[in-house]
């Protein structure tokens, strides 16, 4: 079987799951065709044009199967590369959907991306999401959106893209399951490893930080994620305020310092606004650490209540609700067990993207 793969916003979660699908299936011959993650506006709606104009996707053999990651406009591609490409089955993955996406603050919202979206569902052959909260956020997201338009649409075709779709989880990397601790965790080392933007919930994390300081609970907190130009004042203020006693800042890691980084254990949080799978907390827990996150978004789909704090608007107040948990657990005497993971092991979910591909081709 010959694969054409399109990744027009190569961000890093979504090489690594290309990554595990070329070296877990080594008798499917892979060709892969990615934008860098940048200029997304840009990029979400002019991939098909850098790909027809660049000239990569021609002379090679034809494919038979394309499987394209949700940043792809793959009802246009396809119509550029009709002559060759036009009635190869086609298969999305959404990662995320962008009618779950929060809006950058002092951003305006832009139609195009949730388009996109919406008309590469519609050519696909087969629609896969990474999570039950993704898939219905999508099509929730979708119906409040054609519902805008003036000429009243009839919504049943939306019925067809979740007739045609299911849920297959990106793989959490074998390499956290093995460095597993032997030993019990500190479960006063706090980790927040998620990316240094907004829609992140910075502060709630900030919030949460100053709770326990105030109340003289001992902790330690350790920082990691990708980082940008601008960073949120609340992690810049966070690390400018505790020092590195009680906040340590470790940069962004590559794989081989971060994964026995996370594998020390401890409690990993989360305080998202936007989360469509978690994969960051599932590799932690994965690796040994108690998750902690809010009660919203894909969060309970994964975690029992024993591993949620309760969720509202107001960062002030979740991150009061967030210091409350952690205080809870450290006045018990440690963590909680960290939930098993196994079924998110790529040998577990292999015989479903397996099987996804027999049934298109």
């Amino acid at each position: 079987m010959r694969i054409l793969v399109l990744s027009p916003y190569q961000a890093a979660s979504h090489r690594l799951w290309i990554d595990q699908l070329v070296e877990g299936f080594h008798d499917i011959e892979w060709r892969i065709l990615s934008l860098p993650a940048r200029h997304f506006h840009w990029r979400i709606r002019s991939n098909p044009l850098s790909w027809y104009l660049g000239g990569q996707a021609a002379g090679a053999a034809t494919p038979d199967l394309i499987l394209a990651t949700s940043m792809t406009d793959l009802a246009t591609f396809k119509g550029l590369f009709h002559k060759r490409l036009g009635n190869i089955p086609a298969i999305v993955y959404f990662h995320e959907n962008q009618f779950a996406y929060p809006v950058t603050p002092g951003v305006a919202s832009a139609v195009e991306p949730a388009m996109v979206n919406l008309y590469s569902a519609l050519a696909a052959d087969r629609v896969v999401f990474n999570s039950e909260y993704n898939r219905r956020s999508f099509l929730d997201g979708a119906k409040r959106f054609l519902s805008r338009i003036r000429e009243r649409l009839p919504l049943e075709k939306l019925q067809d893209i979740r007739e045609k779709s299911e849920v297959i989880p990106v793989p959490v990397r074998d390499a956290f399951f093995a460095c597993r601790p032997a030993v019990p965790p500190d479960p006063t080392r706090l980790v927040w490893n998620h990316r240094w933007e907004y829609d992140k919930g910075p502060d709630t994390l900030l919030a949460a930080v100053s709770w326990l300081a105030e109340r003289g609970v001992s902790f330690r907190l350790e920082l990691a994620g990708q980082r940008f130009r601008r960073a949120p004042d609340s992690l810049t203020g966070l690390v400018r305020r505790f020092g590195r006693r009680q906040v340590r800042d470790v940069g962004y890691l590559d794989e081989p310092d971060y994964v026995p980084f996370i594998a020390r254990g401890g409690i990993v949080l989360s305080t998202a606004l936007h989360e469509f799978q978690g994969l960051a907390v599932m590799e932690a827990a994965a690796a040994g650490c108690t998750p902690l996150v809010p009660d919203r978004l894909v969060y309970p789909e994964w975690f029992g209540e024993r591993y949620r704090y309760a969720s509202c608007t107001d960062p002030a107040e979740e991150g009061r609700a967030l210091g409350r948990r952690i205080m809870e657990m450290l006045e018990a005497g440690g963590t909680p067990e960290p939930p098993s993971m196994g079924a998110l092991r790529f040998e577990e979910l292999a015989r479903y993207y397996r099987a996804l591909f027999n049934a298109v081709v």
